[in-house]
């Protein structure tokens, strides 16, 4: 019964459409992956092929950055609407300092990924060859 009105409720429809919709950026935001992330299924919300525990976390930071700026707009936003000062007092000030700094730690985290998962996936032969075109 309570599955029946949670799948009847519009808030859920939003909440996949705005995950739906990060996922696509965290995609745009990942070109290097071995994986081919554009095989998927929108309408069943799955990837048509095997994610590495790598891949998933390094687009589960990629969604999270996605989900922090049009929270940080939206502050931004409320600061315009009330002014400076009456936005000062109030904690959205606190809580936009936050937001900016969780965007930028897991924009940073996710940097880190994607280079070390760079380097893990990448070809031992041409990594081999760049290494001793780089000695001679």
């Amino acid at each position: 019964m309570l599955a029946d009105y949670l799948s009847s409720t519009p808030t859920i429809t939003i909440a996949e459409t705005r995950m739906l919709r990060w996922m696509e950026s965290a995609i745009v935001k990942f070109p290097r992956c071995k994986s081919d992330l554009t095989n998927k299924t929108n309408s069943t919300k799955t990837f048509n092929i095997t994610l590495t525990s790598y891949e998933i976390e390094i687009l589960a930071y990629l969604m999270c950055y996605e989900w922090a700026q049009p929270e940080i707009q939206n502050l931004l936003n409320l600061r315009q609407i009330l002014g400076d000062a009456a936005f000062k007092l109030t904690s959205q000030a606190n809580h936009l300092k936050e937001i900016r700094a969780f965007k930028n730690e897991v924009f940073s985290d996710a940097q880190y990924f994607v280079v070390q998962y760079t380097f893990d996936t990448a070809d031992p032969n041409i990594v081999q060859s760049n290494q001793l075109s780089d000695l001679g």
